[in-house]
């Protein structure tokens, strides 16, 4: 049990109960991180809260940022649909209101596309009844057809100053879905964002200036890079949800993958196509890393080319980002075994000779007696409540060193090894895409 601030090392997530009563679809929040607020100087909190377990309704306590005091935690003792904030009734936080997370808006999406949904969460419920909300967001806006930046931040009640991020991508689907009079306001920070740089897909926050255009030869499209991978900053957003443009075959248009991440640049290149080529094209949404994939892998790309970012279309050719191939078909084989698509064990056929870093070192054969090793673990609960660890690993250097609070040595190491020593492993444990072989 145990309650703590939002850190790097959380990798919980809230969740809804997907339940059926008759022929009724039911919602149930299970609230992994929330917020929380004072109750004896109703100052909201600056932090989100991770919800560790409880006992006999036995969460944590928290202490105030302004006052000093403290604030109990209680909950219901069962999947976490609500707490209690200092044990006062009047002070029950309900998370499907807090978080919009409701039937009731999902039927004002319509008949048609509310069945479809309904169907899609059923066919799912028969696997887990357990969803991560961000599931839940994605089967909302394929069904709509529509897309969400994950920039945009909201309140729902003036208690809190802050909502979880996947809360918020939440609400922005349900507004981009075209609902009306949601119970909400949008902070300031995320309309300020919105004005000085668009409605973007939450992509490349740090570009430097670029200046090279595309060449063409004799109508051959002869692409040239005019961004560099380090600018881009592509680990953060492999599991990024974006859009490329599609001819309803597929979505090679001149040797390239076009990729766009605001509203604006979509519906601007799907009308220069139109008009340029005398057809229709359509687009379809999927991970950064799969459009990434699709370029490295297939001999009919050349480039990757981002529009919406910048007014002048990013562009990177297929030579310069070979160097992120290992990283790149890594993420598909996670991503794909997170999402049930391959088994747990044929992942890690497909991964067991690729090198992961760990956070430490391993004992050597030219080690003294005297010498020392040691590594980062998380410790991990099984389903079956047995308790055990299993060494953090990361697909890059890079990655390593942003969850390396302890200034541990990285270690380059392959998979089969590390796991062959110690056991069991997690690689990325702080990402969406996880995997932990055992």
């Amino acid at each position: 049990m145990g309650l703590m601030e939002l850190n790097e090392d959380s990798i919980r997530t809230n969740r809804v109960v997907i339940r059926r009563q008759w022929d009724e679809l039911r919602l149930a929040v299970d609230a992994a991180i929330f917020p929380l607020y004072c109750t004896r100087c109703n100052h909201p909190q600056p932090n989100l809260y991770v919800h560790c377990g409880s006992r006999y309704g036995q969460v944590g306590t928290a202490k105030c940022c302004k006052c000093g005091g403290e604030i109990h935690v209680i909950d219901n003792d069962n999947i976490v649909n609500s707490i209690f904030i200092n044990n006062y009734p009047s002070n029950e936080i309900f998370f499907s209101k807090l978080y919009l997370l409701d039937v009731k808006y999902l039927k004002q999406l319509g008949k048609e596309h509310f069945n479809n949904i309904k169907a899609a969460l059923l066919e799912l419920a028969e696997q887990d009844r357990f969803i991560a909300v961000d599931r839940l967001r994605t089967i909302v806006e394929n069904e709509m057809n529509i897309l969400t930046t994950g920039m945009k931040k909201y309140v729902t009640d003036e208690r809190f100053l802050i909502l979880p991020e996947d809360i918020n991508r939440w609400i922005e689907a349900l507004e981009n879905a075209g609902i009306k009079h949601l119970p909400v306001k949008e902070c300031k920070e995320s309309s300020d964002i919105s004005k000085k740089r668009g409605v973007l897909m939450g992509l490349f926050d740090k570009l430097k200036k670029h200046g090279q255009k595309i060449t063409s030869e004799n109508k051959n499209i002869k692409y040239t890079s005019n961004i560099n991978l380090g600018q881009l900053g592509f680990m953060e957003q492999l599991d990024r949800d974006i859009v490329v443009i599609s001819d309803d075959e597929n979505i090679e248009i001149d040797r390239a993958v076009h990729m766009c991440i605001s509203q604006e640049a979509l519906n601007q290149t799907l009308q220069e196509f139109k008009r340029a080529k005398q057809k229709e094209y359509q687009f379809i949404q999927l991970p950064l890393g799969m459009a990434v994939d699709n370029v490295i892998q297939k001999t009919s790309f050349d480039a990757l080319i981002i529009r919406g970012l910048t007014p002048q279309a990013l562009i990177i050719t297929k030579e310069d980002l070979m160097p992120i191939k290992d990283l790149i078909d890594s993420f598909c084989i996670m991503y794909a075994a997170a999402r049930n698509r391959i088994s747990n064990e044929k992942a890690f056929e497909l991964m067991k000779d690729k090198v992961v870093y760990i956070l430490g070192t391993l004992p050597t054969i030219s080690m003294k007696s005297e010498g020392k090793f040691g590594f980062d673990i998380i410790k991990r609960k099984a389903e079956d409540g047995e308790e055990y660890e299993s060494v953090k690993c990361f697909l890059t250097m890079e990655s390593a060193n942003k969850y390396n609070g302890g200034k541990s040595e990285i270690t380059p190491v392959a998979v089969n090894q590390i796991k062959h020593f110690f056991g069991s492993i997690i690689i990325e444990p702080h990402r969406n895409y996880w995997v932990e072989f055992r």
